[in-house]
């Protein structure tokens, strides 16, 4: 979905969502997000998955819409999200994300990687099914 400044794509494969932001996200787009991955969610039928982000062409959240994301991101985990990892910029998210998410990924498996290959080689040594 597209709005002016921002972009998000999702896709599921076999045990894996995969998330694609680019721009800067405002509220109404974190909200369609949070509609689609309830789609996912419930397709998934209560089976363990994980989130995979390509992040390398995101800029920013207003506050709003970051707090809808962190809101999204703990339902997640109710709703099946076993593990996450994500590739991103070296300079994003050091300071203004890293405490809320260590907080909404302590119940998960994290992990940063450097690409897609090393993203789904972690998952799948979590258990899950990438291809």
């Amino acid at each position: 979905m597209k709005s002016k400044h921002g972009s998000y794509s999702l896709h599921g494969r076999i045990d894996v969502l995969h998330l694609t932001m680019e721009g800067s996200l405002t509220l109404d787009l974190v909200q369609a997000m949070r509609r689609e991955m309830d789609l996912y969610w419930r397709s998934r039928d209560g089976r363990p998955w994980a989130l995979y982000s390509d992040l390398t062409r995101f800029e920013a959240m207003p506050p709003e819409a970051l707090d809808a994301f962190w809101a999204l991101i703990a339902e997640a985990v109710g709703q099946g999200l076993v593990a996450a990892t994500d590739i991103r910029r070296a300079d994003h998210f050091r300071v203004t994300t890293s405490e809320r998410l260590e907080r909404h990924t302590r119940h998960i498996k994290f992990q940063v990687s450097t690409d897609e290959q090393e993203a789904m080689r972690w998952i799948a040594a979590c258990g899950l099914r990438t291809d």
